[in-house]
């Protein structure tokens, strides 16, 4: 053999790149990257091979770096019989580059699958909302392959010790908190799923991945309770017509249950004969929800039209309109965990505040009027009684409740 295989330029995980490698001279060297990366303990230099269970599949990574070598060395063979000397560095480059010039077209980055997959969604009509999730994976990624200082293939991401690094990466370099976590996770097995389903990927080892989302029990669920809706109508919000439709919105959410994004996309239309009536997007299902006294002022105080807020600026808003409201200064703490170590978080309950805690709202206020969970769940658009508890504020009432068993004698 003329060339030698080595291990060069690792990676933050310890991960070195196989390289074919050339000298000519102290001073002139080659190297050809083969693709393939490896922790060092698992690189054999004197058989200049991989170790037994270096990657997913040895075998195929093995071979790989066999034909990237026996390349370079006919390159160099040939020019000896030709020329009756080594060839230079800069010759085997050329000649080399030639080979990949008549090669088969690269695979296609993941980016570029990401990009399709995101085109195709939004040729669905997904809205803003919908498309973010894919767009925030995408982000993700995008930063993965800086720090990793790679550049990811669809077979890159199909393993399971991709989804171990990957795991690491959001926890450790981005400090996100496990249910963020969770979510790229699973936006990321959806978009695999789906090209998988097309038959363009067969590597499902992906899916034996399990991430432990680690929560803490019994936090308390943010919700508005009667007297601080009737806190919230009170307030004199003459001279502030953004915070007054900023109100409007909230109530109506609270009244409906439908999630931001869909009740921003409803129109006049989608209000007849005393319901709403809207395609649910999330779950692919159409609900019709009684429109309510409360809501039913709302909306023929506006005309049946509320201006439209990105999700952004309307939580950013009701953050101002609730530090107005009496009381709303409690401190709450919650405690979230990012991998196994607790973060514990205080804020006041208005700064608590977004649009999910109206849908909260709607459900645990249902709930203490003793409306049965199974009518809520068909409002609420809920089939999973495992998820729809969670939207139950299950502390709101406690003070009532005391108050009856400090008096029954």
């Amino acid at each position: 053999m003329y060339s030698t295989v080595v291990l060069k330029n690792k990676d933050k995980e310890g991960r070195g790149t196989v390289y074919v490698q050339y000298s000519r001279g102290a001073n002139e060297i080659k190297r050809i990257p083969t693709g393939v990366k490896v922790q060092e303990e698992y690189f054999d230099r004197a058989g200049q091979k991989l170790r037994k269970g270096a990657t997913i599949n040895t075998v195929a990574d093995n071979a790989t770096i066999q034909a990237v070598q026996a390349n370079v060395d006919n390159i160099i063979r040939l020019h000896i019989q030709n020329k009756g000397d080594y060839p230079t560095v800069k010759y085997l480059e050329q000649e080399y580059a030639k080979l990949n010039d008549t090669a088969p077209a690269p695979e296609k980055s993941f980016m570029e699958y990401i990009a399709d997959f995101i085109a195709f969604k939004k040729g669905l009509n997904r809205k803003g909302s919908t498309v973010k999730g894919y767009t925030n994976l995408r982000d993700n990624l995008n930063e993965y392959e800086d720090y990793q200082r790679v550049k990811l293939g669809l077979q890159d991401v199909v393993t399971y010790e991709f989804f171990e690094r990957y795991t690491g990466f959001l926890i450790k370099e981005k400090r996100y908190i496990n249910s963020t976590v969770s979510k790229r996770l699973g936006v990321l097995r959806g978009i695999l799923n789906y090209y998988t389903d097309k038959g363009i990927n067969n590597n499902v080892k992906y899916k034996g991945f399990k991430f432990e989302n680690k929560t803490a029990k019994n936090q308390e669920v943010i919700t508005v309770s009667v007297q601080e809706l009737k806190l919230l109508n009170a307030l004199d919000l003459t001279g502030k017509p953004r915070l007054d439709r900023v109100r409007d919105w909230f109530i109506l959410e609270c009244w409906t249950g439908l999630r931001y994004v869909d009740l921003m996309a409803t129109t006049s239309h989608d209000f007849k004969s005393g319901y709403v009536k809207r395609y649910i997007e999330k779950t692919d299902e159409f609900i019709k929800i009684p429109i309510f006294a409360e809501a039913k002022r709302v909306l023929e105080k506006n005309n049946y039209e509320l201006k439209r807020y990105s999700n952004h600026k309307y939580n950013q808003y009701l953050k101002e309109l609730f530090g107005l409201v009496p009381g709303m200064n409690e401190e709450i703490t919650k405690v979230r965990f990012n991998g196994n170590t607790k973060v514990k978080e205080t804020r006041t309950k208005a700064n608590w505040m977004a649009s999910h805690a109206a849908r909260r709202t709607f459900i645990t206020l249902l709930l203490d009027t003793d409306v049965k969970p199974a009518q809520i769940m068909l409002w609420s658009g809920h089939t999973s009684f495992k998820s729809f508890q969670t939207y139950i504020n299950k502390r709101q009432g406690e003070a009532a409740a005391i108050d009856i068993v400090n008096n029954m004698f």
